[in-house]
């Protein structure tokens, strides 16, 4: 995979928001966006920003795969419950000429896999990936174990290729994996949200992503591992973006004009999934 171009919005972060920090359990960060904006006109606007970097528009596009996670925000009716991107973005883009669909609660890796793949059966040249999520106005954040979900806006475009990807399970009887419950319906008028994520707390996991963080870096000596950060510590980073953290990488990769392969190491709390993935800037 050729990475073209990326960018990423952070509320609180790079653009208007604010940033919530969990300083028990997990110390997940939180970046969240106060205002009323649909997360299609927000993504739009983010997908055209990064088009017109790289001289670019809609008509361009092969391809447009989008993962979400959160249930609304895509109209302006709030009963509407469906993390479903693509259509209304392919339109707002006028990206005539491209196939789309949408993944649910996929990781970057696996979803740039798919994308990569697909491409390469149809050969398609230009592929946009992108994550959109508002789900701090929809998700209740677990507290108690210092774990959430961020808004934000991720895109990356790049053109298909052979690569290598590799998916390991965090199988282990220690930890559990995260959840998320949809509320009922009279718990669901009176807080305004539609869900609650749940995910008991266990240093196990952070210390197996970890260890294998070091072995996908030993073993791949020389080549620089861009990896998603999830999990805070003691001392405050600002830059535990989750999710987002892959696309947020490559848009510095491609600011700062460094070139070469890269590796991307993405996590999946819901499956306890690690992927890793070549790609060259």
């Amino acid at each position: 995979m050729r990475v073209i171009a990326a960018k990423c919005d952070m509320p609180g972060l790079n653009s208007n928001g604010e940033e919530v920090a969990f300083l028990n359990g997990f110390k997940c960060r939180a970046y969240r966006k106060t205002d009323s904006t649909l997360i299609a006109n927000w993504a739009a606007e983010v997908c055209k920003e990064m088009l017109d970097e790289v001289g670019m528009n809609g008509k361009d596009l092969d391809l447009i795969i989008s993962t979400s996670i959160s249930p609304d925000s895509l109209a302006s009716d709030e009963s509407v419950s469906a993390p479903r991107l693509c259509h209304p973005l392919q339109k707002m883009l006028g990206a005539e000429n491209a196939f789309v669909f949408d993944l649910l609660e996929a990781d970057w890796g696996t979803a740039m896999e798919i994308a990569n793949g697909f491409a390469l059966s149809q050969g398609y040249q230009n592929v946009l990936v992108i994550r959109a999520d508002k789900s701090g106005s929809s998700i209740l954040s677990d507290e108690t174990n210092g774990f959430c979900l961020t808004d934000g806006v991720g895109v990356v475009l790049f053109s298909p290729s052979e690569s290598d990807v590799s998916h390991i399970h965090l199988e282990n009887e220690r930890f559990e994996h995260a959840e998320v419950h949809f509320i009922s319906a009279d718990q669901m008028h009176e807080s305004g949200f539609k869900a609650e994520l749940k995910w008991p707390y266990s240093s196990h996991v952070s210390e197996a992503i970890q260890f294998l963080s070091a072995r996908v870096r030993k073993e791949n000596n020389g080549v620089e591992v861009l990896e998603e950060s999830w999990f805070g510590s003691t001392s405050i980073s600002s830059e535990i973006l989750g999710a987002f953290s892959i696309p947020w990488l490559l848009q510095k990769t491609k600011m700062e004009n460094r070139q070469g392969e890269f590796i991307g190491l993405s996590f999946n709390p819901f499956l306890l999934k690690c992927t890793t993935y070549r790609m060259s800037v």
